[in-house]
């Protein structure tokens, strides 16, 4: 079965500041493509302020 995602990143895409120090940490799209192996991958940006 073909996989697909399709997303809307924000603002902790596609790195995010961790809990504990000032280390970057992957965010939830890049997580998820490290988990998951998607055949088409579409994102949409978004615009909020």
């Amino acid at each position: 079965m073909k996989k697909l995602l399709l997303t809307f990143t924000g603002f902790q895409d596609p790195y995010s500041l961790g809990l504990v120090g000032e280390d970057e940490q992957p965010g939830p799209i890049l997580s998820l493509l490290r988990t998951i192996i998607f055949r088409y991958k579409m994102k949409q940006r978004t615009l909020l302020k």
